[in-house]
């Protein structure tokens, strides 16, 4: 097993962060993660990775 790999999942898992938004935002974010099946941290995630490339100019190919 590759330990690198092993130590950046741990690090992912066990940082923290907290974000406070609106309970209608909240809501909307849970039921799109759970239509894709993620978590709520993941699909935020994802969420603050697409608007970074659009911010940059990338296209969305999903």
């Amino acid at each position: 097993m590759n330990t690198t790999t092993k130590n950046s999942t741990q690090t992912e898992s066990s940082s923290h962060f907290s974000v406070r938004m609106p309970v209608g935002l909240r809501k909307q974010i849970e039921e799109e993660a759970r239509r894709e099946h993620r978590s709520r941290n993941q699909h935020i995630l994802m969420l603050i990775e697409k608007g970074r490339a659009a911010s940059q100019g990338v296209r969305d190919t999903a």
